[in-house]
């Protein structure tokens, strides 16, 4: 093996080790959706079923939904019913770290790999802008799988494990079009029968999921319903002024950099990478658009930065040894400035622990943030009032019941009388004005009796006959929480 590569493979694997740190954190269950993705799989498994209601909710128990992402709940559940959650963070880790490195990969193989291990450095920082454990990172390897066999190996048989990739795609998230999307760009970069036939062959086994084509049109309907505004979805000029992160600057001066290597190209060879500029085009209106997008931006773009600045310097032996260096330094600093772990985070579960050792029921008044961690630990003995997927209420339900029951007194009435609520539970966390408002009200409110409380979660309980003995033996009292304005 030359030294060459030899030095390739030890800063791929480098990256890989630094970007799998990133990842290593314990797993907070509370505000995460993974919870509702591995029941999804469990009914799968047990039932045969995938789910085309809402299903979770006694409010909206009815109402149509699809599961676009069920492929990737069944995947999750079995992998977490023989490892654990830290079996199934491993595997997270695995596959995003494979995606990554199959993209830092092409990178130092198209050019300098110094400036390759220089671009990678602020593309690990986004791509952990994403590190629940979500079905987006089977989108993340299938995207670099995708970007890997255009590019290096369409002219060999590889090319046609493309297909097989989409039908696993379109059944494991919402981001499926980039499939062929890629191959769009490809293919006007560099027209062939070839590519023709396998955006053909693609885009017509997009159509091989559970619900045909309103599954295929799905990513272009799915807003129509979104009733709550999440920030992930949010773009980047509007949450940069409410919530703080420093990948809003790196994110920034990527997109600077990525479109400064096109004007250098242009100069130097006086012509662009047709290929390279539609996908640039894409991440860019992604990435601006959307704060969830940022880690897609990431890994694609580095290659390509690496692949339009490759004319710039050759490699050297001393390039090579600061590359190693850097990532070394790197990957030193953050093990001695972090702490890691797989897992659940210690006591995660203790709120729950709580509600069922007590024997304690609904109907339950949940915040939206919490409303997957209550599926995962309470469902199907309690429904929830709501949970973590807008488009799995109608608009309406919202912006009219949820939000002003909140923020109105005489809505929470309203809804109380007709929903009949025994117990709240509460992600403590839950930072909308709404969601403070109405946790100071009901800490204040004679009608309720907070029975348990740590640092993630609140559980309220009505004071009432069936509750009073709980109430009895675990109210917190009042004077223990702190209301500041």
């Amino acid at each position: 093996m030359s030294y060459d590569r030899l030095i390739k493979i030890l800063l791929v694997i480098l990256g890989a080790i630094f970007y799998g740190l990133f990842l290593s954190h314990k797993i907070n269950l509370v505000t995460a959706d993974l919870g509702r993705h591995l029941i999804n799989g469990q009914i799968f498994w047990d039932k045969g079923k995938i789910l085309t209601t809402n299903y979770y909710s006694y409010t909206q128990v009815g109402f149509e939904v699809f599961n676009h992402h069920w492929l990737a709940g069944a995947v999750f559940y079995k992998i977490w019913q023989a490892g654990g959650f830290v079996g199934l963070q491993l595997f997270f880790i695995i596959l995003s770290v494979a995606s990554f490195a199959i993209m830092f990969w092409i990178g130092v193989n198209s050019g300098n790999i110094l400036l390759a291990t220089l671009l990678v450095l602020p593309a690990i920082s986004l791509l952990a802008e994403r590190m629940e454990i979500r079905p987006e990172a089977l989108t993340y390897f299938f995207v670099s799988c995708f970007f890997l066999i255009l590019t290096k190996y369409q002219n060999s048989r590889w090319v046609w494990l493309l297909p097989l990739l989409q039908l696993f795609w379109v059944n494991s998230h919402i981001y499926f079009f980039l499939g062929p999307l890629l191959i769009v760009c490809f293919l006007l970069g560099k027209p062939s029968y070839k590519l023709l036939a396998l955006l053909v062959i693609c885009s017509l086994i997009t159509l091989i999921n559970p619900f045909g084509f309103r599954g295929v049109i799905e990513p272009l309907t799915i807003f129509n319903n979104y009733g709550y505004r999440l920030a992930e979805n949010q773009p980047i000029r509007l949450i940069e002024k409410l919530i703080p992160n420093r990948n809003y600057l790196i994110f920034k001066l990527m997109f600077l950099t990525l479109w400064l290597s096109f004007g250098y190209v242009a100069v130097k060879l006086k012509k662009i990478p047709v290929t390279n500029l539609l996908i640039a085009v894409g991440i860019s209106i992604a990435g601006w658009l959307a704060l969830r997008n940022l880690a897609l931006f990431g890994l694609l773009a580095g290659p390509i930065m690496v692949m339009n600045f490759s004319m710039a310097v050759k490699n050297n032996q001393n390039q090579s040894f600061l590359a190693v260096t850097l990532l070394a330094v790197a990957i030193a600093v953050f093990s001695l400035t972090n702490r890691f772990g797989l897992g659940l985070e210690p006591g995660n579960s203790k709120a729950m622990e709580f509600f069922k050792e007590q024997n304690l029921s609904g109907p339950i008044f949940n915040n939206y943030d919490i409303g997957s961690f209550l599926i995962f630990y309470l469902f199907p003995k309690e429904p929830v009032f709501v949970d973590n997927r807008p488009e799995a209420y109608p608009a309406e339900f919202f912006k009219q019941v949820y939000v002003p029951m909140q923020e109105k007194e005489s809505v929470w009435q309203e809804q109380l009388k007709k929903y009949q609520f025994n117990a709240i539970i509460f992600s403590i966390n839950d930072y909308t004005p709404w969601g403070q408002q109405f946790l100071i009200s009901r800490v204040k409110d004679p009608e309720w009796a907070v029975v348990f409380a740590d640092f993630r979660v609140i559980i309220f309980l009505r004071r009432n006959d069936q509750n009073q003995p709980i109430i009895d033996k675990f109210e917190v009292p009042q004077e223990r929480f702190r209301i500041s304005k």
